[in-house]
C-alpha cells in the first residue's frame, strides 16, 4: 500500500524585535533599558560595523533600535542575539600574533585569496579586505589554517609560479591537437594552483588558440624533455595499432 506523501512548507523567521521577543517571555531581564540603548549605540559607533554584519543582524538592530525609542526593552532572546552581534564587532585579541612579522603577512594575504574563492568565512573575508589591521580571534584563525589543503596550497603559492610570461613551454596537455610546444601569455592563481594562459605553437589546424592549462601539464624547454614527450606519443600510436 502506498502512503501518501505529506508536503510540509516552512516559514523562515523575521528577524525583527517582536518576533525575537517570544521564546523567552517568562525570562528575567538583565539589562534595564537605557543599558541596551547603550549597548545599540556602541555597536554602532564601531567602524566599518554594517560590514562585520549579515543582513539578518542589520535587520534585527534596525528593529531593536526602534523597539528601545519607544520605551520598550529587549526580552532575554533579544539580549542573547544582541550579545553575538556585540561579539562580531568587539576588540580582537591582538596579544598571538605579530603584523609587522613578514611571514605572518604572507599567510595573512593568502588567507583573504584563498577563502575569497573557497567562499567560506564570508564575514570574515570581508573585514579583513576593508581592515589591513584586522586578525581573526585566534581559535577562528586555527580553524581557517586547520587543513591540509591550504597549507599545501600556501606552499605552492609563496613558491611563485614555475613559468612566467614569454616563457617557451613544453605542453602535454593533449599534445597531439596543441601540439608539444608553446608560449606563456598569462600567470595567475586559482583553484589552489598556477593557471598559464598558453598559446599553442606547433598546434594542429582548429587547435591554435591560446588555452588555459594547469603548472601540472607543462615543463621546461630541454632536449631531455622533448625526447620523453616523443617516446611517449610514439608509444601511444603504438597500443592503438
Amino acid at each position: 500500500m502506498a502512503w501518501p506523501y505529506r508536503f510540509q512548507s516552512y516559514r523562515y523567521p523575521r528577524a525583527s524585535a517582536q518576533q525575537a521577543e517570544a521564546p523567552a517571555e517568562q525570562e528575567n531581564i538583565t539589562f534595564t533599558l537605557d543599558d541596551n540603548k547603550e549597548r545599540v549605540i556602541k555597536v554602532k559607533a564601531v567602524e566599518g560595523w554594517e560590514s562585520f554584519l549579515n543582513p539578518a543582524d542589520l535587520s534585527f538592530i534596525q528593529s531593536i533600535s526602534g523597539w528601545l525609542e519607544e520605551g520598550r526593552n529587549l526580552t532575554p532572546a533579544q539580549s542573547s542575539w544582541l550579545q553575538r552581534i556585540e561579539k562580531k564587532c568587539a576588540p580582537i585579541d591582538t596579544s598571538w600574533y605579530d603584523l609587522a612579522d613578514a611571514e605572518f603577512q604572507k599567510k595573512r594575504e593568502f588567507t583573504i585569496i584563498h577563502y575569497l574563492q573557497t567562499g567560506y568565512y564570508g564575514n570574515t573575508i570581508i573585514r579583513m579586505e576593508s581592515d589591513a589591521s584586522y586578525v581573526p580571534e585566534k581559535d577562528t584563525w586555527d580553524k581557517m589554517w586547520g587543513n591540509k589543503y591550504i597549507t599545501a596550497a600556501f606552499k605552492r603559492w609563496t613558491e611563485g609560479s614555475r613559468f612566467n610570461v614569454g616563457d617557451m613551454v613544453i605542453n602535454k596537455y593533449y599534445p597531439a591537437y596543441y601540439g608539444t610546444t608553446g608560449l606563456i601569455h598569462n600567470v595567475r592563481w586559482s583553484g589552489g594552483n598556477w593557471q598559464y594562459i598558453m598559446m599553442p605553437i606547433n598546434g594542429t589546424q582548429g587547435y591554435e588558440k591560446p588555452i588555459e592549462v594547469v603548472e601540472s601539464k607543462l615543463l621546461p624547454v630541454s632536449k631531455r624533455n622533448l625526447t620523453a614527450l616523443d617516446k611517449a606519443a610514439a608509444r601511444k600510436k603504438d597500443a592503438e595499432f
